[in-house]
């Protein structure tokens, strides 16, 4: 079994035990306004057109993010969602007419400015245009995604996500599994 399924099945089984508990969330009505969140998430990226040095074509690598998220209610929020893809892989990059090029990816690193917008109790929509650095040549990343989370007591949440970056030479999709913590943020107090 590859790894990716592995993943796959402990993300599944983790999300049926979190779903399964009937329990009211303790923060279910408690306003996000003003808080900053963190995420820590483990995933993995999936690129179609990735060859490894063997000559392989498509891989699924690890991956791990960093998410940092300012929530303007509880529907709103601005973050900046930075990943690593830990793999060294190949894309063949069409540079116009009939010339291609090898572009070599060595551990890419992206960190896109990104706006959440949660519409109801445990999805969020998630939009992004920012860069991926990488030593041999930057990319602009357009982010799409989904994310669902499960709040958990204490401003503690268990998160699941699925992104698909779009970038000029190729396309990443990812899933992912973290954790998150709600910090307190700068709340005006009114007298």
């Amino acid at each position: 079994m590859t790894v990716f399924f592995r993943v796959l099945l402990a993300n599944m089984l983790i999300l049926s035990i979190a779903y399964g508990q009937e329990k009211e969330h303790p923060l279910a009505g408690e306003s996000k306004s003003g808080m900053f969140r963190i995420i820590v998430s483990q995933g993995h990226a999936h690129i179609k057109k990735a060859m490894l040095q063997g000559g392989d074509s498509g891989i699924s690598a690890a991956a791990y993010a960093l998410d940092a998220d300012y929530w303007f209610s509880n529907h709103l929020a601005f973050g900046v969602h930075s990943d690593v893809v830990l793999e060294n892989y190949l894309i063949e990059e069409h540079l116009g007419n009939d010339e291609y090029d090898i572009l070599e990816r060595e551990y890419p690193i992206a960190m896109v400015p990104v706006l959440l917008y949660k519409p109801w109790e445990h999805i969020s929509f998630i939009g992004g245009i920012g860069p991926e650095f990488s030593k041999e040549k930057n990319l602009m990343v357009f982010r799409s995604g989904l994310e669902y989370g499960w709040e958990l007591p204490k401003n503690w949440e268990l998160v699941s996500t699925v992104t698909y970056d779009v970038k000029k030479t190729y396309d990443t999709w990812m899933i992912g599994f973290g954790v998150s913590k709600f910090l307190p943020g700068f709340k005006r107090h009114h007298n």
